[in-house]
């Protein structure tokens, strides 16, 4: 069991409750985390970077003249990626990089990163949590008292 202090809305300790291990999983699975956070990352990523590769540009693949005779250097297609106008060498092709993962690995993440701030001491609990208004400056004191003011 860890304790979990618990304040009222002056910022004054009144007490403790008690949190079991198990009920968030015993312990802290750093690879479950990991893979959700990267998951989270990739699902950020938007992924929309194109451009044409010489397959994709518009242009003949007959070759401009003939190779030995004109006196002009050797050419190719006009797709080519050493022509203006032409193809880029290695495009980027629009991709999806969603990741997907179980709805009980995304919980057991979930209690995994919990269960990781109560055992560092970074959770704690208001009660009662009553505002006349919603009024942000309330809760900014609060958080001022609390120590959990960052900046």
């Amino acid at each position: 069991m860890i304790d979990v202090p618990v304040y009222n809305m002056n910022g004054d300790k009144t007490g403790a409750i008690q949190v079991d291990e198990a009920v968030l999983g015993g312990r802290v699975r750093y690879d479950l985390l990991k893979q959700a956070v990267s998951r989270w990352q990739m699902n950020q990523w938007q992924g929309s970077a194109r451009t044409k590769c010489r397959s994709m540009v518009e242009g003949s693949t007959r070759k401009l003249f003939r190779q030995k005779g004109t006196g002009n250097a050797r050419m190719g297609a006009v797709r080519t990626p050493s022509r203006r106008g032409g193809g880029v060498a290695f495009a980027k092709i629009e991709r999806n990089h969603r990741r997907e993962m179980p709805r009980k690995m995304r919980r057991m993440a979930r209690n995994s990163a919990l269960l990781a701030k109560i055992q560092a001491g970074a959770v704690a609990v208001i009660d009662p949590l009553a505002m006349d208004q919603p009024k942000t400056k309330q809760l900014y004191k609060l958080f001022e008292t609390l120590g959990a003011h960052q900046g």
